[in-house]
C-alpha cells in the first residue's frame, strides 16, 4: 500500500540504493512511477506493506516499510532486492554501489572511491564541512536526520 514518502513516520525501516550515476530528470520521474507501482503491490505473507519509495535527489533511491503495519519479512525483501536489480537492468546502472562515498559539491552529488577519501582529503576536494551520504541509516528519522552530515561529524573525522 503506497505512501506518500513525507507521510511515512520516523520509525519507519529505510533502504537506501546509490545509484553509480545521476539519473536525467525523465528517469527520475519514470523511475518514481515504477516504485510507486511495486510498492502498491509489495506484501508479506499476502498482505500489504505500508510502503514508500522515492528518489533523492538523483542519486538514491530509498524504500520505506513501516512495520508498525506489517514487517518486512525475508521474502518481501527479497523481492524488493529483485525489483531494485531491474531497475538497474533497465536503466543500465548500479544501484548497489558499496565501495563509494557519496558527497555534495555545491548542490552535485559526486562520488569518490572509500580508498581515495584521504587522498580527496589531503587535496582539499573533501573539507570537514563538506555534506557526506550516510546510506547505513535504519529508519525514516535517521534518513531526515542524519543521513546527510558534514564529514567531521561521521567516520570520516580521522582524516581531520
Amino acid at each position: 500500500m503506497y505512501t506518500p514518502f513525507k507521510e511515512m513516520p520516523d520509525h519507519a525501516r529505510v533502504w537506501v540504493y546509490q545509484a553509480d550515476r545521476a539519473l536525467t530528470d525523465s528517469e527520475k520521474a519514470e523511475m518514481e512511477q515504477h516504485l510507486k507501482t511495486f510498492v502498491n503491490q509489495w506484501t508479506v505473507h499476502s498482505k500489504d506493506l505500508k510502503a514508500s519509495a522515492k528518489v533523492f535527489p538523483d542519486r538514491f533511491v530509498v524504500l520505506a516499510v513501516d512495520e508498525n503495519h506489517n514487517q518486512a519479512s525475508g521474502c518481501s525483501i527479497d523481492a524488493s532486492v529483485r525489483f531494485v536489480q531491474e531497475l538497474e537492468k533497465h536503466y543500465n546502472l548500479s544501484l548497489f554501489v558499496r565501495t563509494e562515498v557519496a558527497y555534495l559539491e555545491g548542490d552535485t552529488v559526486k562520488t569518490t572511491p572509500v580508498k581515495s577519501l584521504k587522498q580527496q582529503v589531503n587535496e582539499g576536494v573533501i573539507k570537514a564541512d563538506t555534506t557526506i551520504f550516510n546510506n547505513l541509516v535504519n529508519n525514516v528519522g535517521e534518513l531526515n536526520s542524519q543521513w546527510q552530515a558534514p564529514a567531521k561529524t561521521t567516520w570520516l573525522s580521522r582524516y581531520f
